[in-house]
């Protein structure tokens, strides 16, 4: 407040310009993007933690289906394990650049993935032996439910980091230049979209169920043919939706995209006959 003095010596109608701290350029303010962040995370991995007793329950699995659903996150961990020298590999090379990149990346995802379903399905036992639709269904399940799970809790490892570091006013500067920049990408972007994940993993659980049905078709019939399939429409899917995504700049149309190909691929799978078990086809 002004003193006594101040008051009667200032003219009347002035106004006094106050100091203001020069704003530091990193300072980022994420309150409602945080609120986001943390429900689009707490969805993510709740979509999973859901979906598998219900499915289980729903298709009778009882054990089976657990044992199932636990296969195929163990094998979605060793499908990264598998695609991980060769990422690193296009990046030595500088083969990462669009639209290249996201092609070679796609077709990497596609043959790891399905290559370790394949293996899952075809050399697992207890998979092997009661291999029909309700058991890769499960195996889907698992295989997009753990990754649906990992990526929920690295949203919310993100949001907690940038949290607490802009909890201390000086922290914002000490932070990488690249952290920084995703700060101010965060706090520009409308809270609402952070809700595009969740959809988009729905969507990715759906390509898995109907890509581990067309992979089914492979053991039953062994043939390779189908195998094939999977990995093309594993990569197309992921491809088209990194190329619309670096086109158009427009989640949405990706997201479409991505709900597209999911569909079409769980309508494939479907169309497997119910009867097409190993006990039909004459394979142990």
């Amino acid at each position: 407040m002004l003193g006594r003095a101040d008051r009667a010596t200032r003219p009347a109608g002035t106004r006094i310009r106050r100091r203001c701290a020069p704003r530091n350029p990193r300072s980022v303010t994420l309150s409602a993007q945080f609120v986001a962040m943390a429900a689009e995370a707490a969805l993510m991995v709740l979509l999973p933690l859901v979906l598998w007793p219900w499915a289980i329950r729903r298709m009778g699995l009882g054990r089976h289906g657990w044992a199932t659903v636990g296969y195929g996150c163990v094998f979605f961990i060793l499908s990264q394990i598998v695609e991980t020298p060769f990422r690193f590999g296009l990046s030595y090379l500088g083969l990462v650049a669009p639209p290249l990149g996201g092609w070679l990346f796609a077709l990497i995802a596609g043959l790891g993935e399905e290559s370790m379903r394949y293996v899952a399905m075809r050399w697992v036992g207890q998979i092997r032996e009661r291999l029909d639709r309700a058991t890769a269904i499960a195996y889907g399940l698992g295989h997009g439910g753990f990754e649906s799970l990992a990526l929920g809790l690295s949203v919310l490892a993100t949001a907690l980091v940038l949290r607490n570091a802009l909890a201390d006013p000086g922290a914002m500067a000490q932070l990488p230049d690249a952290t920084a920049a995703q700060a101010r990408v965060i706090a520009e972007t409308p809270p609402y979209v952070f809700f595009g994940g969740v959809v988009e993993r729905a969507f990715a659980m759906t390509l898995h169920v109907g890509l581990s049905l067309v992979v089914m078709r492979a053991v039953l019939r062994g043939s390779l043919v189908f195998l094939g399939i999977a990995v093309g429409w594993h990569a197309i899917a992921n491809g088209v939706a990194l190329a619309l995504q670096g086109w158009l700049q427009n989640g949405v149309a990706t997201e479409a995209w991505v709900g597209l190909a999911a569909v079409a691929a769980l309508v494939y799978g479907l169309a497997t006959p119910e009867g097409e078990t190993p006990a039909a086809s004459g394979t142990s």
